[in-house]
């Protein structure tokens, strides 16, 4: 059984009564959707809300907070959303660079100088945070445990990249935060987790939590594995690049692991944000803003960096074609003009910002499954929107 609980905020519009252009967007069949879900067992947990022209339109919640079923999924009730992390930790690292006047194109080693050995010396900030830097997994023979962060990053201080950093381009699943993290220690003297803080209190964006404070504990979601197989279909064949970046240390994808206190308060950025659909669309609103708050930010040309496709071609882990902008997935049309930006995470969760149709889409889920859901919904908002004009 679900208890579906739907909050439209303050400022909002409610559903069904969305201006547009054409006359009003009827969102109600997307809330109602996502209610489906609940009802057939797709969903356990869940919150999706859209933000258009700035003001949250739809915000919409199911299900439950926890495996036991005693606390309703809540507008506020906080995820571990996985990938959707990394462009977060972007931003922030994009912020700490602009307020301390690092370059991207600096080298690592001149704030890090530890980091150059293995092949790495010519590594640079960039490499670091566009998934440039060939260190998308962690050494086999790495014998720390997920949690023991300074052993984490050690090890990756002594790895040889998996491709000249620069010549390559491929997603860091579980590395990421590390670097991120390891390199601003060294240059700022501030931890990633702190530089997150200061920049959603600076764009005035609640629930963006790398290490979730203790008072909000209580809001936070307990995953629980959907399917069977789940784990088998996200980690892939044997042998493969993406397999060893998932599996190695254990315990990322076990929520046996994650729904543990240590888990939530550690600083595990590639994958260990903790947020609310909410707190997602309005930041990716944001980023549809040129003038908005994160711009203003991180500055205007790291602005323009992180939505504007400066590395395509095949990504070196999934074998896919991919386009990134400086710490995110970012797609354009023939014309050129920005179409979509954001990134997805296993389990589910989504969170984007559609450039052409003006919209901004958060999901969260707390059932780890395929994220079929999430394109479902994607889908459906499109729907409405097009039947508007």
């Amino acid at each position: 059984m679900t208890v579906p609980a739907e909050t439209v905020p303050e400022g909002a519009v409610p559903v069904g009564t969305v201006p547009g252009e054409a006359g009003p967007v009827n969102l109600e069949p997307v809330a109602a959707l996502l209610r489906t879900f609940a009802r057939t067992g797709r969903e356990t947990g869940a919150s999706l809300a859209v933000v258009r022209d700035g003001t949250v339109v739809l915000d919409v919640q199911v299900g439950w907070a926890d495996v036991g079923r005693t606390r309703p999924f809540a507008a506020d009730t906080l995820v571990n959303v996985y990938s959707v992390s990394k462009p977060v930790m972007a931003l922030a690292t994009l912020m700490a660079l602009r307020d301390r006047d690092i370059s991207l194109d600096e080298p690592v080693q001149r704030r890090w100088p530890e980091y150059a050995v293995a092949d790495k010396a010519a590594t640079t900030v960039r490499h670091l945070i566009a998934h440039q830097a060939g260190l998308p997994a962690w050494p086999a023979d790495t014998a720390a445990g997920l949690l023991d962060r300074q052993a984490l990053t050690e090890a990756l201080v002594r790895a040889s990249p998996q491709w000249p950093p620069g010549a390559g381009h491929g997603e860091h699943a579980l590395t990421y935060g590390h670097l991120l993290d390891g390199y601003l220690r060294q240059a700022t003297g501030v931890r990633l987790a702190e530089w997150l803080s200061r920049f959603a209190a600076r764009v005035g964006i609640a629930d963006l939590h790398l290490a979730v404070p203790p008072e909000a504990g209580s809001r936070v979601a307990e995953l629980e594995v959907g399917e069977p197989n789940w784990v088998a279909s996200v980690v892939g064949t044997e042998d493969s690049l993406w397999r060893r970046s998932l599996i190695h240390p254990a315990g990322a994808l076990e929520p046996r692991v994650l729904n543990t206190r240590q888990w939530r308060e550690a600083e595990f950025g590639a994958i260990g944000l903790h947020t609310t659909a909410r707190s997602l669309a309005r930041l990716y609103g944001d980023l549809l803003d040129a003038s908005g708050a994160v711009a203003r930010a991180i500055g205007a040309d790291h602005f323009s960096e992180l939505l504007t496709p400066s590395i395509t071609g095949i990504d070196e882990v999934f074998g896919l074609p991919a386009s990134w902008g400086v710490g995110m997935p970012v797609e354009v049309g023939v014309d050129g003009q920005l179409e979509w930006f954001g990134m997805g995470g296993v389990g589910g969760s989504l969170a984007y910002g559609n450039a052409a149709a003006g919209y901004a889409f958060g999901f969260v889920t707390r059932r780890l499954a395929e994220d079929d859901r999430a394109e479902e919904l994607a889908r459906a908002l499109d729907h409405a929107l097009a039947a508007a004009g």
